[in-house]
């Protein structure tokens, strides 16, 4: 008699390493899909939720780990674009599980993988707006990197962790990340060198090294403009806008609409959403257009909320509560501050949420209610209070309003944001 057991044993595993295999070979079918798509999120974004599906599936199957760990490496742009960072740094997560215990198993190129998703996952926290979880992140990605002696790693990480420095207010510490990935980088690692001058341009931008952060930014737009980034193209452009207007010039108008041309051509609705609150904010300071500046700002508060972007959405709620004031229509600008304020909370970013309670403190002023003013800035003076590097003008701020009782001074709009 034969035995049906012993005789079924092949079959069974012949057909579950065909499974493995069809498994990885979808997940490969799909990297593909995405590296050759990489500049249309409309085409990506309908296959969505198959990529989605054939990155969980390879992460869930050994023999196809490998094809699951490249594709969540690759697609996390298309889940920025989309509003689906959240999921993506769940997957992001797996997949930096398996890279370890694929590490462990001895495969040589584990170890460069955990540092690329080390590095994404600093990414997601940092455009989430988690400035401690993104730091964390990068300086781990960064001991990866340099343990397996991959420059071209350090220098990226290195560009990346800059803007966490920037964001802070420690803008000497990003200016020595920049340029210690300037040293590390080679000639022919021409993505990360566009990356580091476009970021090492916003750092420059921010110490006032006018012309040194032009030149950064002409770099950058040639290194783009080489590697066929039409996206990286629109940062730069973006970024000039952002220089221009800090300058008080007003052919920042034409770069921040370039920008937004090119972005809304890409279908990137964050950058293009971002591009807008930058625009708005010069036709408030510089051109003086409130009305305008205001209706931009309302017309992409909606896009952040659907991303999930919530920093961005306190930046927005920030400055239309400028605009409202201005337009003397202070108890909507109070609660702007307010909600603008509690966002900031949320995220933990001390700084940015002193700035509005500050500007809340202007409008109550303006209200005639100095005791909730008081009480306000004493708020944002406690919160300033853990802050190692506040920027220059909260503290102007908070000294103007701590010399004045009545009337209250003016608002002010956060400082306009780039692209890096």
């Amino acid at each position: 008699m034969v035995d049906a057991a012993a005789s079924l044993a092949p079959a069974t595993s012949d057909l579950r390493e065909r499974f493995r295999r069809k498994i990885a070979l979808n997940a490969d079918h799909y990297l593909r899909f995405v590296e050759a798509h990489r500049y249309d999120p409309q085409l990506l974004a309908r296959e969505m939720a198959n990529i989605v599906k054939a990155a969980e599936l390879a992460l869930s199957e050994e023999g196809a780990w490998q094809s699951g760990i490249a594709l969540v490496e690759s697609g996390q742009r298309l889940a920025e674009l989309r509003g689906h960072l959240g999921l993506w740094r769940a997957l992001t997560e797996q997949a930096l599980a398996v890279c370890r215990r694929l590490a462990a198993a001895g495969l040589a190129e584990a170890a460069e993988h955990e540092g690329a998703l080390l590095d994404n996952l600093g990414e997601i926290a940092r455009t989430l707006g988690e400035t401690g979880a993104a730091k964390r992140y990068f300086e781990a990605a960064l001991e990866r990197y340099r343990a397996i002696g991959r420059p071209a790693g350090v220098g990226r990480v290195l560009a990346h962790l800059s803007q966490v420095y920037l964001h802070t207010g420690d803008v000497l510490a990003a200016d020595r990340c920049c340029a210690e990935a300037a040293s590390v980088l080679a000639e022919d690692d021409l993505a990360e060198l566009a990356l580091l001058y476009n970021n090492w341009g916003l750092v420059t931008s921010r110490l006032r090294r006018t012309e040194e952060a032009q030149a950064h930014y002409r770099q950058a737009e040639a290194l783009f403009a080489r590697l066929g980034n039409v996206r990286g193209q629109a940062k730069v452009l973006n970024n000039l806008g952002q220089l221009y207007y800090e300058m008080g010039r007003p052919e920042a108008e034409a770069y921040f609409l370039r920008a937004l041309e090119l972005y809304r051509r890409l279908g990137d609705d964050p950058h293009a959403a971002r591009t807008q609150v930058n625009l708005g904010a010069f036709y408030h300071d510089i051109l003086g257009r409130t009305e305008h500046a205001l209706q931009l700002h309302q017309a992409v508060e909606p896009v952040f909320r659907r991303l999930g972007d919530r920093l961005y959405q306190a930046h927005t709620k920030n400055n239309i509560g400028v605009f409202l004031a201005d337009l003397g229509r202070r108890e909507e600008a109070r609660e702007a501050y307010q909600q603008a304020a509690q966002l900031y909370l949320e995220l933990d970013d001390r700084t940015s949420a002193a700035g509005a309670l500050a500007n809340l403190a202007e409008v109550l002023l303006d209200l005639g209610h100095q005791s909730e003013a008081a009480a306000s800035l004493v708020r944002a003076r406690t919160l300033l209070d853990g802050v190692d590097h506040p920027p220059r003008w909260v503290t102007t701020q908070f000294a103007a309003l701590a010399a004045r009782l009545d009337p209250a001074a003016d608002g002010q709009t956060l400082e306009p944001q780039g692209g890096p």
